[in-house]
């Protein structure tokens, strides 16, 4: 049984997740949202009208907890004293502040458009939502692990009301369940966050603790040679991935609406010339108010063969027996389902050329992209669809432009090499390129 591709709309949705499938198949730290750490961190006000209800700051919460420990009666042996009230320690105070700095500026780079309609849109959100909560993850985990290191073996950093606090902001009970991976990658990102000069100056508190940067850069060091590199390696697929789902909805998006004004100009040259050739179909094409990258997408697209509802068969090349509303209709329909099945097919591409790497990484990386794309016993990803899916990638890579986070290739040249490498390794005796397009538009039938 040949195998059956994702739908394309499906498979971009689950590209944007892939990070947090792989954590969940791996058990590692449940990151909150961006959207909690915001609640958790800075608090809201109660609306009563709207049924809001008060959530306290973090600052607020550690406040009262060393008030609730200030006023809490101490044993001395044979009788209790009660301790009186005192105020907050600056210090603590500050790098509550700290912490609420990086969310704060974090959602004022939030994308301008709060509710994304478009599919590009969606993703672009997911990914800005992803880094986002990365970021200030590890605003709040480089600080819990900080205090946590400060305290020596014989006294719990659980005396700390922030380590508490902190805790309860990140939804655990202990620093042990948050796994390496995550505390190096988190640390990481807010580690690229407030090393930029921009937004390092808005920083006071790294301008009284002017070790900071150094101390969080040797955490990361240690704990990067500690893990190896197998982490990032991880992300850059996944990001490779997400990359190209994002580049390829968005042609098919862009190429919607050109195909549906094609069609209406080769319905008047119909009525005109009575029949479409080659030369009257490429003149329409040239004639559409889109991109040149849009129109060579088109192009590309133009089924090859086909047979037309009164059973006339048209070859490549040989477009003349378009001669009646029915033939261009059904022409045309066959058109943009090839243009959805290309841009189908080259997402699958990308998890192919990754899929080559399932063995160098842990056994979580090569589930999570064969759960994305459904290749099980029962649909096998075999060497045919494997090949036509490269073959669609290829196009897209070469011919286009296609800015696609290809960091595990070191770059898009190193990229353009190994899918060469892939689509040459793969491909089968007897099996041309011609042979792959033609798959991807038989399977385009059955969108």
């Amino acid at each position: 049984m040949a195998y059956t591709p994702v739908e394309m709309d499906d498979l971009v949705k689950v590209s944007a997740d892939l990070q947090q499938n792989f954590a969940s198949l791996s058990n590692r730290y449940p990151a909150p949202t961006i959207g909690e750490l915001y609640l958790a961190i800075k608090g809201q006000k109660e609306n009563k009208a709207k049924k809001i209800p008060k959530i306290e700051s973090l600052e607020e919460r550690y406040t009262k907890q060393v008030e609730a420990k200030a006023t809490a009666p101490k044993s001395t042996g044979f009788f209790t004293a009660f301790v009186r009230s005192t105020q907050s320690d600056p210090t603590r105070i500050a790098q509550i502040k700290c912490i609420e700095r990086t969310v704060e500026d974090v959602f004022l780079a939030r994308p301008k458009s709060s509710i994304p309609e478009t599919d590009v849109q969606k993703l672009e959100m997911k990914r800005w939502d992803r880094q986002a909560g990365q970021i200030v993850l590890g605003a709040v985990i480089y600080r819990l692990w900080r205090i946590g290191a400060s305290y020596s073996r014989l006294s719990s950093p659980l005396h700390s009301a922030l380590y508490r606090c902190l805790l309860n902001v990140l939804n655990i009970k202990a620093e042990a369940e948050i796994d390496q991976e995550s505390f190096l990658s988190t640390c990481t990102a807010f580690r690229d966050y407030i090393a930029r000069s921009e937004v390092k100056r808005r920083y006071s508190y790294l301008d009284d603790n002017p070790a900071f940067l150094s101390e969080l850069d040797a955490l990361i060091v240690k704990k990067s040679a500690e893990i190896g590199p197998a982490p990032g390696i991880r992300s850059q697929h996944f990001a490779f991935i997400h990359s190209s789902a994002t580049q390829l909805a968005r042609y098919k998006n862009e190429a919607s609406g050109p195909l549906s004004s094609l069609a209406e100009q080769l319905q008047t040259k119909l009525t005109e010339m009575k029949s479409l050739d080659r030369e009257g179909i490429l003149s329409c094409l040239a004639d559409t108010d889109c991109s040149d990258e849009i129109k060579s997408l088109i192009k590309i697209c133009i089924p090859k063969s086909c047979v037309l509802p009164d059973e006339t068969e048209i070859v490549d090349g040989d477009w003349i027996s378009i001669n009646n509303e029915a033939a261009l209709d059904y022409f045309v329909t066959r058109w943009k389902l090839k243009v959805d099945a290309y841009c189908q097919f080259a997402l699958h591409g990308a998890y192919v050329m990754s899929l080559k790497y399932k063995d160098t990484l842990p056994p979580a990386f090569g589930d999570t992209l064969n759960e994305a794309i459904n290749n099980t016993i029962s649909n096998v990803l075999d060497k045919s669809s494997q090949q036509a899916a490269l073959k669609a990638l290829k196009w897209f890579i070469d011919s286009v432009d296609f800015p696609v986070e290809a960091a595990a290739w070191k770059g898009m040249a190193g990229l353009k090499s190994e899918i060469l490498r892939q689509w040459t390794e793969i491909s089968q005796v007897g099996r041309t390129e011609a042979d792959a397009e033609l798959e991807i538009e038989v399977a385009g039938l059955s969108l």
